[in-house]
């Protein structure tokens, strides 16, 4: 099978490749066992990463049945909260977390795509489907992305629904 039908199935493929060719280019040069134990640990790190997405990915999908891309770890930076930023629920503006619409075990990103702004106790509600009906209705995902408003949606949404019917 051509290497581009299969990138196309399964899009890690050529990910992987790229850094088995990497690698391999890097070990060329090198005679000292040390730098080469090194470079392997290196390698093997790269490629735990790329198995962790795809798990995440997958798992995702096995328990949802919704696909969403994973968002590399490597070189992540966490977002900092910015003056005047406000829980979209109850307005708070003394503390406002940036909670993950995917969350990150999930493969959720970091980037405000993928962020709503909820003071502490709204977070954890969020996080443990816990809240009120209209707390969750005030929340707006139309300018999220795709797999986010998704995500949102139908995994979130359900743990929500299920609070509100022991009510």
């Amino acid at each position: 099978m051509p290497t581009k039908a299969r990138s196309v199935q399964f899009p890690y493929l050529m990910r992987i490749h790229g850094a088995c060719d990497r690698y391999l280019e890097r070990l060329r040069d090198l005679n000292d066992k040390t730098q080469i134990h090194n470079l392997f640990v290196e390698f093997r790190n790269e490629m735990w990463h790329v198995m962790e997405e795809i798990y995440q990915e997958l798992s995702v999908y096995a328990k949802h049945n919704i696909k969403v891309k994973a968002t590399p770890r490597v070189g992540m930076k966490w977002p900092i909260s910015n003056p005047g930023d406000r829980c979209v629920i109850c307005g708070e503006n003394r503390i406002v977390d940036k909670c993950h619409i995917i969350p990150r075990e999930h493969s959720g990103s970091s980037s405000m795509d993928n962020l709503i702004l909820l003071c502490p106790t709204h977070h954890f509600l969020f996080d443990h489907g816990r809240l009120s009906k209209d707390e969750f209705m005030k929340i707006d995902v139309k300018d999220k992305l795709n797999d986010a408003r998704e995500y949102f949606s139908t995994v979130r949404l359900k743990e929500h629904e299920r609070q509100w019917s022991t009510k």
